[in-house]
């Protein structure tokens, strides 16, 4: 078995490998906070937890961001969805805000779609999915 050197480079291991760890044994998430970089990714999140997300909308087009096959066992929406445009201008896109509660503890997912609501035929023009492990 041959054993690799790397001359130069062991400080830069030193430094990594403690870091990896590090992530491993972090505790779960208490809030979070998620927008459009985050879709597709899972999270470990303690019950009772809050989770905002904050997604790129413009609902003068019709189009606006709905919650989509939501699992009421273990997370609740929290009031109504708000939109803050990003200027004053008639027509201006902005962002939806969602705010939702964690209650239960085990593995689910939480969907969003954006579409025209109306438009009950029509296949979303997008959607967003976030994963959790809820710990006790």
């Amino acid at each position: 078995m041959r054993r690799l050197f790397l001359p130069g480079n062991n400080h830069l291991i030193l430094l990594i490998v403690p870091m990896f760890m590090l992530n491993l044994c972090m505790p779960p998430e208490k809030e979070l906070t998620l927008s459009t970089k985050n879709n597709g990714q899972q999270f470990v999140i303690n019950k009772n937890a809050n989770v905002t997300i904050a997604l790129k909308a413009n609902p003068t087009t019709g189009y606006k961001w709905t919650l989509s096959e939501p699992d009421s066992t273990m997370i609740i929406q929290v009031g109504t969805d708000s939109f803050e445009a990003d200027s004053k201008i008639i027509g201006a896109g902005g962002i939806q805000t969602f705010h939702f509660k964690i209650f239960a503890s085990g593995k689910t997912r939480l969907k969003l779609i954006y579409h025209r609501p109306w438009e009950k035929d029509k296949k979303p023009l997008d959607s967003y999915i976030v994963f959790f492990n809820i710990k006790e």
